[in-house]
């Protein structure tokens, strides 16, 4: 129920384990704490209501179409930016409404986004040590509001750490993330008697595999994210094309860090779906990595052929 959350971050306003052995009266969730901790200030200063917890994912749904448009916007300018937040946008349904409940899927996605955004500057593509560091702390947080993040963040390191130019921006990443991600995880386990682990690894660990999800994942996100094919095809350069004509906004190629955290995306939405108990916000990340793709692709496709943005 999504009613859960009210009383778990009204205990952790009153200073009480969030961490504890389940019990007839509490069973923690399988969640890190960072959305409720959130929720605990929300309810300090806006009441003990399932509004205030709201607000919470609310907030984080701007700060995702914020960041899907500034991550847009760097390949195909501003209407690939608008284009993104609104393929986003328009996902709302196809990944259960799940983005404005009292829940950590909103701020986990735009803690994803952020780090997505911050690993792909340029500054970190040029191999700035300080836009890794602040990569990988945003990283941490993610991880904090769901787990998922954290091999989306390794991805995301990597592809910065292959090529030489970026390198140390990718090194200074993983060490970010893991020094705080690995004190975050001793402290925790450390407050809670070693009840952190187990709730949420443990408990998820021994979650089954869902055999119909395991491919029918991919054929559920072919079907509505189909048309980015058909944009691809359509801004593609034609015979004869000059260099010259692409015009200012013409994109650079894409960054192996861009590419690998896209795949990421995907992959953790698919491991999610495909385990039992994979509802469909367990889509968010995989509408996430669609909509960046395609507001760039619509964009280039409009420039290309004039009619397109009529499709």
């Amino acid at each position: 129920s999504y009613h859960d959350a009210l009383p778990i971050c009204l205990r952790v306003a009153a200073g009480e384990a969030l961490y504890v052995e389940p019990s007839p009266s509490f069973a923690p969730f399988p969640y890190p704490p960072l959305f409720h901790w959130l929720g605990a200030t929300a309810t300090a200063l806006l009441g003990p209501t399932l509004p205030a917890l709201r607000m919470v994912s609310v907030l984080s749904t701007v700060a995702v179409l914020g960041c899907v448009f500034a991550l847009a916007r760097r390949r195909g300018g501003a209407p690939a930016g608008l284009i993104a937040s609104g393929v986003l946008a328009a996902a709302y349904t196809f990944t259960g409404q799940w983005l404005d409940v009292a829940r950590v899927d909103a701020l986990a996605l735009a803690l994803m986004a952020a780090t997505l955004l911050v690993a792909t500057s340029g500054p970190a593509l040029r191999g700035s040590i300080g836009a890794g560091v602040a990569a990988g702390l945003l990283a941490c947080l993610a991880v904090l509001a769901k787990q998922l993040a954290l091999p989306f963040a390794a991805a995301l390191a990597l592809g910065l750490a292959v090529r030489a130019v970026s390198r140390r921006a990718g090194i200074a990443m993983a060490l970010a993330t893991a020094g705080s991600v690995g004190a975050s995880v001793l402290w925790l386990e450390n407050a809670s008697d070693g009840w952190f682990l187990f709730t949420t690894v443990d408990v998820l660990a021994g979650s089954p595999w869902h055999g119909p999800a395991v491919l029918g994942f991919w054929w559920e996100c072919a079907v509505p994210f189909a048309p980015i094919l058909v944009l691809f095809a359509l801004g593609r350069e034609t015979r004869g094309e000059r260099p010259e004509d692409r015009g200012p906004d013409a994109p650079e190629p894409v960054s192996p860090a861009l590419a690998l955290g896209l795949v990421a995306l995907v992959l953790v939405a698919w491991a999610g779906r495909a385990h039992e108990g994979g509802v469909r916000n367990t889509l968010l990340p995989a509408a996430l990595a669609g909509a960046l793709v395609a507001g760039p692709a619509a964009a280039r496709a409009a420039r290309l052929r004039p009619r397109v943005p009529a499709l």
